[in-house]
């Protein structure tokens, strides 16, 4: 490179100072590069030129060689979109605002230095968005570990709830039974305490009892006392009164029966007292009132045969004939059911009609026709909650005086 300059330095000027040569007696006297005389003062002045030219392009060719060195070492280097550099300076580029990019074309300096700026504000917008990406998988992390501990509780309150329920159906088996047990300690024997579930306990029992008298008894008198059959007044309300009593005596048999057929199969033996025999194989009190319970859920059915029983009975024993017997069917049915119902109570209710003749008033029967000091008969027995108890329902009397 430096070669090169020395030669375009030797080419550009040849001009000589000819000063001292032979011949040339005056100073002032010079040859140019023609040959030609001139004068030495313009020479110095031509001399001086040329020296400022010279220094001026050998100033420019270092500048020249310079800006040439770069460019050629730019062809070894990756080239980016832009070359953040400032050539201030480069021969031939005065003004201090002009650039190159990487492709060597001018850019204003305020230009690049915008995209700089918007560089950086790229670069911090991208840290930015991996900031709140980061933020974002951390609070996912947090909702996947929140959800599993709802989870986790959602188990373990079901896994509760199932533990309370299951302590609250034992809780309730348990308090059933102590009530149970406590109401048959209770009821067991005990007419006094009603169960009010029961549809046939002894206070609904004497109100159908009272309903009989009304309306079926009423019906079958009238019956009677028609002239096909030839009974009268004090004859047909006997031969009723001794109806109603076959029907609740028949009942109570077979109930007692009954009873003691149950406790038979139950312990394989026989007996004649149906509650010792169970209490002696095991029956608590509890057992005792459901199986009578349950003796008395299949009354509908069981006072079907036994309304067939006391009729049978009644006409063996030749009270009735066939065509009285079809008559009074309705009456002696009515009878026999709710007799049936009273038999299975525990215990049984008690009907009363053992009144002599002329036995003072009793208080447990109100009149039928007419007053007086003493009885001539018993019209309808009177109910009692068990034998020797409590009064149900009045019967009727005829007193005289």
């Amino acid at each position: 490179m430096g070669g090169t300059l020395t030669k375009r330095k030797e080419n550009r000027s040849n001009q000589v100072d000819v000063t001292g040569i032979i011949g040339n007696k005056d100073p002032k006297i010079c040859f140019d590069s023609n040959s030609q005389i001139v004068d030495n003062d313009k020479l110095q002045n031509l001399s001086s030129t040329r020296k400022t030219q010279v220094e001026d392009f050998e100033t420019s060719s270092n500048e020249n060689d310079q800006v040439a060195d770069e460019r050629n070492s730019q062809k070894f280097r990756p080239r980016s979109n832009q070359v953040d550099v400032d050539v201030t300076g480069i021969s031939g580029n005065k003004d201090p605002k002009i650039c190159f990019d990487s492709n060597s074309q001018i850019v204003d300096n305020d230009k690049l230095q915008n995209l700089s700026s918007e560089k950086k504000l790229k670069e911090r917008l991208k840290k930015k968005d991996d900031e709140l990406q980061r933020a974002l998988e951390k609070v996912e992390r947090k909702e996947d570990e929140l959800k599993r501990a709802l989870e986790q509780a959602e188990f373990y309150r079901q896994r509760k709830e199932d533990e309370l329920k299951c302590a609250q159906e034992k809780a309730e088996v348990y308090r059933q039974r102590f009530s149970k047990l406590a109401s048959a300690k209770m009821t067991e024997g005990n007419p006094n305490i009603a169960d009010l579930s029961d549809p046939n306990r002894p206070t609904n029992l004497a109100t159908k009892y009272k309903e009989l008298y009304d309306n079926e008894w009423t019906n079958a008198y009238e019956t009677l006392t028609k002239n096909k059959f030839g009974y009268y007044g004090k004859e047909a309300i006997k031969l009723l009164r001794e109806i109603v009593v076959e029907c609740y005596e028949q009942c109570m048999k077979i109930s007692k029966e009954q009873w003691e057929k149950m406790a038979t199969v139950l312990s394989q033996r026989k007996t004649e007292n149906a509650d010792k025999t169970l209490k002696e194989i095991g029956f608590q009190e509890t057992e005792f009132k459901d199986l009578k319970k349950f003796r008395r859920m299949a009354t509908k059915i069981s006072s079907n045969k036994i309304v067939e029983k006391v009729k049978g009975t009644l006409w063996e024993d030749e009270k009735l004939d066939v065509a009285l017997l079809q008559e009074l069917e309705t009456y002696i049915e009515a009878c026999t059911r709710l007799s049936w119902e009273m038999a299975l109570q525990d215990p049984p209710l008690h009907m009363f009609w053992d009144l002599k003749q002329d036995d003072p008033p009793n208080s447990m029967f109100q009149t039928y026709t007419q007053s007086g000091t003493k009885v001539s008969y018993v019209v309808w027995p009177c109910l009692l909650r068990q034998e020797g108890g409590d009064l149900l329902a009045k019967g009727v009397y005829q007193l005289y005086k």
